[in-house]
């Protein structure tokens, strides 16, 4: 328990098992066993833990950053005058995201679009997994489409995820769940 943020101290530590009756109690035992799982402590441990201990902000998940993204992109060959960055801090369901997206324009660049993304600091290998942003369910591709950035377009987009809980639609890990209204 002492790693959650706001509950290193021991005496907070013991205010959260005394409200959920397991100080002095082995973790196998308030756990239960194989045949047996004891959620209902479990979820009030849960509760318990939220309740003494204070939320994450989006911010404090960690931000690429502007300067960087810029630096980065103009390494790819990105017009300096065209460089544009979004970056949107917003909380669902308790949960933080932080998304941040970086835009360019390569006049010297091949005629393709060059779609860059990530979720929790790992590009993601592939395909991108913005297929379904928002209420609206537009893809990263769609949207990008609208604006007159379409594949032949010579431009370089970053677009970047952190959270603490990503909700995959697959197995492969290739498309993600971006809950609530865009917001950027």
């Amino acid at each position: 328990m002492s790693e959650f943020r706001g509950l290193s101290g021991t005496a907070k530590q013991k205010i959260v098992l005394d409200a959920v009756g397991a100080s002095r109690t082995s973790l196998a035992k308030f756990f239960g066993n194989s045949d047996h799982v004891n959620s209902g402590a479990i979820a009030k441990l849960l509760g318990a833990m939220q309740k003494h201990s204070q939320p994450i902000k989006p911010n404090d998940l960690g931000v690429i950053g502007k300067d960087h993204l810029r630096a980065k992109l103009e390494a790819a060959g990105v017009a300096p005058e065209s460089f544009e960055y979004k970056k949107a801090d917003l909380e669902h369901d308790g949960v933080p995201y932080l998304i941040e997206f970086a835009f360019g324009y390569c006049p010297n660049g091949q005629d393709a679009r060059r779609i860059v993304t990530g979720v929790n600091w790992s590009v993601s290998v592939g395909s991108n997994p913005f297929r379904s942003l928002g209420t609206a369910g537009e893809s990263l591709d769609s949207i990008l489409a609208k604006q007159r950035a379409g594949q032949d377009e010579p431009i370089v987009t970053v677009l970047h995820l952190a959270c603490p809980r990503v909700e995959y639609l697959d197995r492969g890990k290739s498309s993600i769940v971006v809950p609530g209204a865009r917001t950027w």
